[in-house]
């Protein structure tokens, strides 16, 4: 990997910004506003597309990225 792309909240903290350039000097840190993307959209997409998987029962396999053990259908429906 030689560049890593934030979206999201962490697209507008800089500390967070600048906290991932000293920690990868010879990376490439940028948001995905300089890809011409706007940073909230994306993230916004991930929320309705997981919440998507919920409601049609669908399990997502991330343990390659989360260490999970198993496939798990994400999140939780909570009434009033």
């Amino acid at each position: 990997v030689d560049e890593i792309y934030v979206c999201g909240g962490g697209a507008h903290n800089q500390h967070i910004l600048s906290r991932l350039r000293e920690m990868m000097p010879d990376h490439e840190v940028a948001t995905i506003a300089d890809l011409g993307y706007d940073p909230d959209y994306l993230e916004s997409f991930l929320w309705a597309y997981l919440a998507y998987l919920f409601l049609k029962e669908r399990p997502i396999h991330c343990a390659r990225y989360t260490g999970a053990k198993k496939p798990y259908i994400p999140g939780k429906l909570c009434l009033p």
